[in-house]
């Protein structure tokens, strides 16, 4: 224990507020905590400013009506939230029925894809298709069918931007962009999920090597495992860009808690090179503390796992301030955080054996949410 470590910082009401309303699901914890900080003197002009820049208006919205507590709000503040919940609806609706149009032409024509990121989130949570604001439908590609992907989604009135034959040049994506019902649908092709710096990376052929087959719909989808480990690749590069933090942490708490265990993640994390294992594995520890899935060994003296980024970054010290907070104020530590690296449990307490039948069994109930939001 590095007692001589602690550093002192005083933390707004409002953060709380945001990291603690932007968790998809609010355990019975979670709800105390939640409605013990309805009852502070609250910025709502603040709140909703930072929702709406950390893309957390929807699930905000919608916990808030979980609580009964839309009512506390100044009516502008509620239309404003009510606003946001009803358009993203709208808006990811229209996105699922697009890509479900696009995915019919693509496997008659014999491709393989991923669909990773937002679109995939839908697909393994179809009852978050309001709370998950999705800018784009972000698809993993073999590069080597790049000018088939571009021909199909261009015949259905989809504009290219960029030059399409640049396509396998590393780190390169095609985006095709068109207007539907004045909603503007972006699709992403890429043939790699990068990390930051390009240090790491996923291309189609790395994943496709642990993702499930279902014959009949000739439908490809990463393991939850992989699906896991791209999202803390992507978020990496949106908190070193000071963006889309809170989106990520939900979704990714929202994985943690539904599908993996603790020995997946430690097979995962064997994956990376040591560096990233120990990003990865804090990162996971990490949510497991945010959340309230794991356990303190030592619940008197909270022991912070710092998260998996470059403190010497202005943004990334920013977002270590805002973790920070939430762990002072769920422990009701208001000015002492100590750091540590260790006794901090990395179990969910879900399915922690890991055997193969718990791995199969959860991927069929993935294709079994896929097949109900798809197929007509």
């Amino acid at each position: 224990m590095r007692k001589e470590s602690y550093n002192k910082f005083q933390f707004s009401p409002e953060y709380l507020f945001l990291t603690k309303f932007s968790a998809y699901t609010l355990t019975e914890k979670l709800k105390v905590e939640c409605e013990e900080l309805l009852s502070e003197k609250l910025d709502w002009d603040l709140i909703i400013e930072l929702a709406n820049y950390h893309a957390v208006s929807p699930v905000i919205y919608r916990n808030l009506k979980y609580l009964d507590a839309i009512a506390l709000l100044a009516p502008e503040h509620s239309k404003a939230l009510r606003k946001e919940y009803h358009a993203n609806f709208i808006k990811n609706t229209t996105l699922i029925e697009q890509f479900g149009i696009l995915k019919k032409e693509i496997f008659s024509a014999g491709l393989k894809f991923l669909p990773i990121k937002g679109i995939l989130f839908l697909y393994l949570f179809p009852e978050h298709t309001a709370l998950r604001q999705m800018s784009d439908i972000d698809i993993l590609i073999n590069p080597d069918d790049a000018r088939q992907f571009i021909d199909i989604i261009s015949a259905h009135g989809y504009v290219p931007k960029g030059d399409t034959n640049l396509f396998k040049k590393f780190g390169n994506e095609i985006s095709l962009t068109k207007e539907v019902n004045k909603i503007f649908i972006h699709i992403e092709l890429q043939c790699r999920v990068k990390a930051l710096n390009e240090k790491l990376w996923f291309d189609f052929g790395s994943v496709m090597q642990g993702s499930s087959f279902d014959a009949e719909l000739a439908l490809y989808l990463p393991s939850p495992a992989d699906s896991f480990m791209m999202n803390f690749i992507h978020i990496q590069k949106h908190i070193y860009q000071g963006k889309e933090i809170f989106k990520w942490i939900a979704s990714d708490a929202e994985f943690l808690r539904r599908y993996l265990s603790s020995s997946e993640i430690e097979t995962l994390s064997e994956r990376l090179g040591l560096s990233y294992r120990k990003k990865f594995l804090r990162y996971c520890r990490q949510l497991d503390a945010w959340f309230d899935l794991g356990k303190f060994e030592h619940p008197d003296e909270l022991e912070v796992l710092s998260p998996a980024f470059d403190f010497s970054k202005k943004e990334e010290k920013n977002f270590l301030k805002l973790a920070i907070g939430t762990f002072a104020y769920t422990r009701g530590l208001k000015e002492k955080i100590l750091f540590a690296f260790s006794r901090l449990s990395p179990g969910t307490g879900k399915d922690t054996n890991g055997d193969e039948s718990g791995i199969r069994s959860r991927l069929k109930r993935i294709m079994y949410l896929i097949k109900k939001l798809f197929i007509r």
